[in-house]
């Protein structure tokens, strides 16, 4: 059962029970059939007395649902064709795939996607950047970019998961990239069912071998968030503070992706220049409208010393942080993808519109 169709079910259940009470958008919300075509959905809101406004309201967020869903699709056609084993083989063939993952908007499955063909085209340089890439990804990527996939769909990710990271193993063996990318697919969801991904490439580091990959420069420095995710609530605070110490410089954070930023909401360095190239780097991604960076920043602005400083920058931080939660997650809901979690959030904030509910139904 999707994670949509669960949404549409539990709120159908609760609106009934008080159904007598109900207005008349909230019941035509609970009992909205699932129509795939615009018409559809015009009709039944004609037929349900909605006026041009909100039936134009209403039709721009259901086309907007349904490029998500497209997109979403073509995913799931191209895993389950490069999980079929014989679309790769040939040059002309893969070129035929990459065509395909162009159309993809979302960079994470354009990379997972590309990742199989780099294999196949034994193109090293290639494959190295999307694994870097990868191991990179901030953890908050398929909360704000994340779809709402069936259990058949999350078995068949799974399955795509373990199938590529085994033939980057057959092919070059494993190494702690390679492990470090099972140990982030394996978080994907935050469902059980990626966990086998971690055993499988004993990915589930003991204390002692986090320590020694700290000692090696390039691991520390390539990959200073991952570290820090791994080791929280599993040492102390004044551990987990000096190993991110010892990995930041200034070349480091230079060098790092937006991605990684999502680290300082718990770890915020003392030290002025580091702390100026982070203000810097935070203004930038605020502005560039990155849903994920942006949500990064957001999180950050826990920390007043972070709140302050980009103030300075940028007046928007001169608004109370709920104000500034708010706006953003009003643009996540419009954007059609990840709706519950932005829904919810909206929600926490204290938002009661019911517009915001068709948005569940789609």
């Amino acid at each position: 059962m999707t994670l949509r169709h669960w949404g549409r079910a539990e709120l159908k259940s609760s609106l009934t029970k008080c159904l007598n009470i109900l207005d008349r958008d909230l019941k035509a919300i609970s009992y909205f059939p699932f129509l795939d075509q615009l018409d559809g959905v015009a009709g039944y809101l004609k037929a349900n007395s909605f006026g041009l406004k909100e039936r134009l309201r209403i039709q721009s967020q259901f086309s907007q649902k349904k490029k998500v869903r497209a997109e979403k699709t073509l995913v799931i056609e191209n895993l389950k064709l490069i999980l079929e084993g014989k679309n790769l083989d040939t040059s002309f063939k893969r070129s035929k795939m990459l065509k395909a993952v162009k159309r993809i908007k979302s960079r994470f499955w354009q990379r997972i996607i590309e990742f199989p063909i780099a294999l196949e085209a034994n193109n090293k340089v290639w494959l190295s950047r999307l694994k870097k890439s990868l191991c990179q990804e901030s953890p908050y990527y398929h909360d704000v970019r994340g779809w709402d996939f069936s259990t058949e769909e999350v078995l068949l990710v799974r399955d795509y998961f373990l199938n590529i990271l085994k033939q980057y193993s057959d092919k070059y063996g494993e190494d702690e990239e390679l492990k470090i990318l099972a140990e982030k697919l394996s978080l994907y969801g935050k469902s059980n069912e990626f966990k086998t991904i971690r055993s499988r490439f004993d990915s589930d580091w003991s204390l002692s071998e986090i320590r020694e990959n700290f000692k090696n420069p390039y691991l520390r420095n390539k990959y200073f968030d991952f570290w820090f995710l791994v080791l929280m609530n599993r040492t102390s605070d004044m551990e987990l503070d000096q190993r991110i110490r010892e990995s930041l410089s200034q070349k480091v954070l230079t060098k790092a992706l937006d991605s990684q930023f999502w680290v300082f909401e718990y770890f915020f360095p003392a030290d002025s220049d580091l702390r100026a190239i982070i203000y810097k780097r935070f203004d930038s991604q605020w502005r560039g409208r990155d849903r994920i960076h942006r949500f990064q920043v957001l999180r950050s602005l826990s920390r007043s010393a972070i709140k302050k400083g980009l103030a300075k920058r940028n007046p928007e931080f001169n608004r109370a942080i709920f104000q500034i939660k708010r706006q953003y997650f009003s643009e996540l809901l419009l954007s059609g993808e990840a709706t519950h979690f932005a829904f919810y959030q909206l929600a926490k904030l204290g938002d009661r519109d019911s517009d915001n509910l068709w948005w569940l139904m789609y």
